[in-house]
């Protein structure tokens, strides 16, 4: 196992180093060492987070970019977005309907659509965050 003094051999350009600096600037070593403690719950054989989550989230993220141009969802009601999480369920269920009898609906347009399920999701959990 690594200690402290194995990453002082790093130079100055190091991110490792640059990072520790920046801890160090701002947390105390009891505070670092809770949240190693706090971040290692999450961790898995891959790391933090997991490959496929990253690989959603991205898809997430390609689909609210689509809707920039909109003011957003913290104005919405709980009653609204979860009408809208309904819609999108049932637009999936008619997908793979759909794609189960006729074999056209691409893979991609499923992730998609899962994806507007999960931001309309992520966007009541959102709310109940403010």
């Amino acid at each position: 196992m690594k200690t402290l003094e194995d990453f002082k051999q790093f130079d100055e350009h190091n991110p490792v180093r640059q990072l520790m600096k920046m801890l160090d600037k701002y947390f105390t070593i009891d505070e670092i060492l809770l949240l190693y403690q706090y971040a290692k719950r999450f961790e898995n054989s891959d790391g933090l987070i997991r490959k496929e989550v990253l690989e959603f989230a991205q898809d997430m993220e390609i689909k609210l970019k689509e809707n920039d141009d909109k003011e957003g969802w913290k104005g919405e009601s709980f009653e609204y977005l979860f009408a809208n999480l309904q819609e999108e369920v049932y637009e999936l269920s008619r997908y793979l309907g759909k794609n189960v009898a006729y074999k056209w609906i691409t893979k991609d347009e499923i992730i998609r659509e899962c994806a507007d399920i999960a931001n309309f999701a992520m966007m009541i959990a959102d709310k109940c965050r403010e």
